[in-house]
């Protein structure tokens, strides 16, 4: 298993307000793993923190970025974080009786010409053939100009051999971050996104 490290929302909100690229960039993975703390903490009732898989060369640095500045969080942003994993980010309860969740998260929309509700079932059944089973759950971007049903969607797209735990999907929407989740269970929350990067 790979080296994690973990962090409040506040030191990532800092860096996304003094180092972020905007959400149309790879940013958007850490505002989806703010997004995913809220949705998380409410889920769970307890306070989150916000954790990412290490490289080997980073993860050998740990008792020295245990609490690092600003400047050595976004160096371990954007170099040190393993993106050749399963896991892109991780939800856990702070305290004594952990409690967490992992996180695969994708981007749907951009270079596509369809961008509906038929092309995105497509999409998600063919992640059946490219994951291995996990307990990972799944939270898909959704970019602009994607229109899609999710009540269809959860009708239609294939269950059985879905190799997440979890079906969720986030987009922005007038000033919202709006987070649904379809599998197992159906429902969504929405977060003001000032809030979340301020």
């Amino acid at each position: 298993m790979n080296s994690e490290v973990f962090y409040t929302s506040e030191a990532v909100k800092d860096f996304l307000v003094k180092f972020g690229k905007g959400p149309q960039s790879k940013d958007y993975e850490f505002v989806a793993a703010l997004m995913l703390k809220n949705f998380c903490e409410k889920q769970w009732g307890k306070k989150c923190e916000i954790g990412f898989e290490l490289k080997p060369d980073y993860a050998r640095q740990l008792p020295e970025i245990d609490n690092p500045n600003l400047t050595k969080i976004a160096e371990l942003f954007r170099k040190g974080i393993e993106e050749n994993t399963p896991t892109d980010c991780i939800i856990a309860t702070t305290g004594k009786e952990r409690k967490e969740l992992r996180f695969q998260l994708k981007r749907f929309g951009i270079g596509r010409d369809k961008k509906d509700t038929r092309e995105l079932t497509e999409y998600l059944n063919s992640l059946n053939w490219s994951y291995a089973k996990s307990k990972n759950a799944l939270l898909i971007s959704l970019d602009k100009g994607v229109e899609v049903e999710f009540p269809k969607i959860k009708e239609i797209f294939d269950t059985k051999n879905f190799p997440f735990s979890k079906l969720m999907f986030c987009w922005m929407e007038n000033g919202l971050v709006c987070v649904g989740e379809i599998y197992p269970q159906y429902g969504m929350e929405e977060y003001r996104l000032d809030d979340m990067v301020k």
